[in-house]
């Protein structure tokens, strides 16, 4: 790793106080493979977004070619420039800020193949051309460094000037139309008055685009061939990205997990507006996208994938990533910790054999590969076409056959083997049950398919020992439209429904060996409000202050009630002191105190043993 400050013109940089308290507190301190311990203490979004290994997934699916080298400009804290240093035989990161270029530094301190340039790219003069620059919400800011008349165009211009004529240019950026914009998200300055959406914004502020906007621009700048990719919620931390040749669905759409601060305020649930969306025309969505990807060159692009999605609610050790090409679906792992998790899925698909079932998937190197079915419909979709609950439990028949074919009685297991919940049940409840002893837990209709009257299996992640055939077919009704179709009916018609209770243990257990509940409650879907929230919170407060100011005008009642009292007394007590005086005063003056003066005196006299 090499600082390099010759461009460095010691122009002070702002950076904001946490970005300051990350460099010190958490970059200085910890090593990156540890940064997400950091949030079970601190979960703040700027911190989840500047140190999660979910920043990395807007490159690590990207097929760079071998042995290239890569411009990155903005490196910011460094939030993927590791990854780029994997990609990579040599990459090159431009970092206006001194301190954040130290931070970087740091944090990839073992990156012998990175070099960071310290200074603005309008003053930087690179020899090097380069197969690839990445730029990572930079193209907005461009006119917060750039001096021209149009700082955009002058930016791309000045970035394309530094690619082999062959050279790609990746462009990630927020989508001014983006569905979060329209939703309430903070706009670039920080506020909610949705600026991007209807005000012009002037030539030195930093502002957003359209994808027609952007296309024109990259045009302007001699790069005639840009494809497009949507990416949900954000290229921040992308868990969905998809090109217009890929169709995408409802399904699809539940990869969406939002991405707001806690309580910020928003207008709808993205995922049900984006699924009427859908309803209307499935390229609509793509207008509404929070964040583009765009792959820029001068020369056509041949780049065939159109389709990659995410595990980021999962533990580190078992997110994936699933990429879809033209006629094959690949799974791999997203980092050296998910290398495991691709082993287990190559060897289930070895033990499925033992069970007769057939799979889509073919072993490599590393990760999994599948032809992309086109011809048929998956087990549950073809299912869920059935309207009668007899149609539909005549159509899963074969299906729990397969199940039960493979089955195994109670005194056949191991029950040391048993997961924990299974483990806490009377025995006369587990000897009801017929056993797999691979329990595939993903062996449910969604990750089937059903062709020439046989079961193709894909995507079996999960294997538990000695899971009952019953709770896999529990698992494949819930996870299914059937059972927003015919509810409880029929789980009562396939005996299922008095051993809920028991199979929701084990979910909930299986659940709690796989889902990061960090990354998936507190980083995406946060608790956000609505209007009526935001209303009833306005009522309660007004309520509270009317409730206060009522309180508060009993006590001050109560109060002057006392003082009239307390004056009544006063004056009272003035008028008895009055009196007292009074007659004291007409006593000394009266004819028997004069009288009886002499008395008075010898009684003194005598009191004070005979002294005056």
């Amino acid at each position: 790793m090499k600082l390099n400050l010759d461009f460095n013109k010691n122009e002070k940089k702002d950076i904001s106080e946490i970005e300051k308290e990350m460099i010190e507190k958490y970059i200085n301190q910890y090593k990156e493979e540890d940064y997400e311990e950091i949030f079970k203490q601190d979960n703040r979004l700027e911190v989840v977004l500047a140190l999660s290994e979910i920043r990395k997934n807007i490159v690590n699916w990207y097929p760079f070619k071998a042995d290239s080298n890569i411009l990155e400009l903005k490196g910011n804290l460094g939030e993927i420039t590791g990854q780029l240093c994997e990609k990579a035989n040599r990459v090159v990161t431009i970092e206006e800020s001194i301190e954040k270029a130290k931070a970087i530094a740091k944090r990839h301190e073992e990156k012998e193949n990175l070099e960071i340039i310290v200074g603005n790219i309008q003053d930087i003069v690179l020899e090097e051309k380069f197969d690839y620059i990445m730029m990572n919400g930079m193209l907005e800011q461009a006119p917060l460094s750039i001096k021209s008349e149009t700082p955009f165009i002058t930016f791309l211009e000045i970035v394309a000037s530094y690619l082999k004529e062959d050279g790609k240019l990746l462009i990630a950026t927020d989508n001014k139309f983006g569905i979060s914009y329209w939703n309430g998200k903070k706009d670039l300055d920080g506020t909610y008055e949705y600026r991007n959406l209807g005000t012009k914004r002037r030539k030195n502020q930093a502002q957003l685009f359209s994808e027609k906007n952007l296309d024109n621009m990259l045009k302007q700048a001699k790069m005639n061939h840009n494809k497009f990719y949507y990416i949900f919620p954000d290229y921040k931390m992308p868990n969905l990205i998809y090109s217009k040749e890929y169709d995408i669905s409802k399904e699809d759409i539940s990869r969406n997990f939002t991405c707001y601060e806690e309580d910020e305020l928003v207008g709808f649930v993205e995922n049900d507006v984006l699924r009427e969306l859908i309803k209307e025309d499935s390229k609509l969505i793509n207008f509404y996208a929070n964040s583009f990807l765009i792959e820029c060159s001068r020369k056509e692009i041949d780049t065939n994938i159109k389709y990659v999605s995410y595990t980021n609610y999962r533990k580190k050790e078992y997110r994936i990533m699933t990429i879809i090409k033209e006629d094959v679906v690949e799974k791999r792992a997203v980092s050296k910790e998910s290398l495991n998790h691709i082993e287990q899925m190559k060897q289930n698909r070895e033990i499925l054999k033992q069970y007769n079932i057939k799979t889509l998937e073919q072993s490599k190197d590393d990760y999994l590969e599948s032809e992309f079915v086109k011809n048929f419909k998956r087990y549950d979709l073809w299912i869920d076409e059935c309207d009668d609950i007899e149609e539909a439990i005549e159509a899963i028949k074969p299906y729990i056959e397969k199940l039960y074919d493979n089955g195994i009685a109670y005194d056949k297991i191991k029950q040391e083997e048993l997961c924990h919940s299974l483990q806490e049940c009377d025995q006369n409840q587990l000897k009801q049950f017929q056993y797999l002893e691979y329990g595939f837990m993903d062996f449910i209709p969604k990750n089937i398919f059903y062709k020439n009257n046989e079961l193709y299996a894909f995507d079996q992640e999960w294997m538990e020992k000695y899971i009952p055939v019953e709770h896999i077919l529990y698992r494949a009704i819930i996870n299914s439209n059937l059972y927003r179709k015919f509810s409880d009916d029929i789980l009562e018609r396939l005996n299922l429904i008095e051993n809920r209770e028991l199979f929701n243990k084990i979910e909930g257990e299986f659940g709690e060996k796989i889902i990061d509940t960090i990354m998936l409650n507190e980083v995406f879907n946060r608790k956000t409000r609505n209007r009526n929230d935001l209303l009833k919170e306005i009522c309660d407060k007004n309520e509270l202050l009317h409730k206060q100011e009522e309180d508060f005008y009993l006590e001050l009642n109560k109060v002057v009630q006392e003082n009239e009292a307390n004056k009544q007394t006063l004056k009272e007590r003035e008028q008895t002191i009055d009196r007292l005086n009074q007659s004291i005063h007409d006593m000394v003056n009266s004819k028997s105190w004069k009288i009886t003066k002499p008395l008075r005196e010898v009684t003194k006299y005598l009191s004070n043993g005979g002294n005056k």
